[in-house]
């Protein structure tokens, strides 16, 4: 079983609802990732660690202009969590407009 098995229903809810991609590998390792790509080259992203012992969620974050955070929460404030740090992101991310370029 993935160690975000989890998480993923609320991420991948929350993802559908923002309009957002969520890797969930890289090379040979499972991740939940979320790229925010403006088209300047400004950049940042949201990145979850898998639950701990205790029943937390990591949510890091973080821009190319040097905005980092990091948020410990229950799995039951996950969603609004997501909300609260993509929000911080995308202030960061100047030419990102809340939305997918991609879709």
């Amino acid at each position: 079983m993935s160690a975000y098995a989890a998480i993923d229903p609320i991420l991948t809810a929350w993802a559908r609802q923002k309009g957002v991609h969520v890797y969930t590998h890289y090379k040979d390792d499972e991740i939940r990732s979320v790229p925010i790509y403006g088209p300047d080259d400004d950049q940042g992203g949201l990145y979850l660690s898998p639950i701990d012992e205790h029943g937390m969620v990591g949510v890091h974050a973080g821009a190319r202009d040097g905005f980092r955070t990091y948020r410990l929460v229950p799995l039951s404030d996950l969603a609004d969590v997501l909300t609260e740090v993509y929000d911080e992101v995308a202030k960061h991310v100047a030419s990102w407009e809340g939305r997918n370029p991609y879709a």
